[in-house]
């Protein structure tokens, strides 16, 4: 892929992570406890920000998931450690795709469903999830443990610029604590990383990284040994 194209990519990542951060603190039922009354109730309204926060999201996946194996191969090539946690963060940007645009798609008619069905139908809603990865296993924990082992590489090696590394590994942090907050049940630590990854470090990291691969040549098929 040509690197304009790649920095193209990065750039999109870089407004789809800060849009998704933005309208996560615009979505009413972040306050709301999940599966009560009022927050299905919420739900079915399709509240504006809801939705944005969910497309947003969404769009995060579909640029990164294009982006792992060319930073795999500018980090450190031969890395074969690299080369398996590049395709299982791949995995994950894909699942955080299709999961956010099933909620998009399907989440206020299954709250409408809830509001107006019985308590078994209600039993049966609650029983499942349209998100794939409800854990953030993949959605997090795989795209952070890559993120970091590429900054880190990059460190090692010099691969990109110092303070862009290091920033990397603050966005790697910041994934470890949405993954966290989702595996632990601690709402606090998932407003953390919306507020510090989202907003700030990701969209930074990913404009760094866009103008690393717009101005700078990048042998992608060598090593710096």
């Amino acid at each position: 892929m040509p690197q304009r194209s790649l920095a193209i990519l990065a750039f999109c990542c870089a407004a789809s992570h800060a849009a998704a951060g933005l309208f996560f603190f615009f979505d009413p039922t972040r306050h709301l406890e999940a599966g009560s009354a009022a927050y299905w109730q919420l739900l079915a309204q399709q509240p504006w920000g809801r939705q944005a926060f969910l497309c947003a999201f969404a769009f995060t996946g579909v640029f990164a998931l294009g982006l792992m194996q060319p930073m795999r191969l500018m980090a450190h090539r031969e890395s074969w450690v690299g080369h398996w946690l590049a395709l299982l963060a791949m995995l994950g940007h894909a699942v955080n795709a299709v999961s956010y645009f099933r909620l998009l798609a399907g989440e206020s008619r299954r709250a409408v469903a809830y509001a107006e069905g019985d308590a078994a139908t209600q039993a049966a809603i609650r029983s499942f999830t349209l998100v794939l990865d409800p854990q953030g296993w993949l959605v997090f924990g795989a795209v952070g443990a890559f993120v970091l082992w590429a900054n880190l590489a990059a460190l090692r090696r010099a691969s990109w610029h110092r303070g862009v590394a290091v920033l990397g590994c603050a966005m790697a942090l910041a994934y470890a604590a949405a993954w966290a907050g989702l595996l632990f049940g601690i709402p606090s630590l998932i407003t953390i990383a919306a507020g510090a990854g989202a907003v700030v470090l990701a969209p930074l990291w990913w404009l760094a990284m866009g103008l690393r691969w717009l101005k700078a040549p990048v042998a992608l098929a060598s090593s710096r040994g």
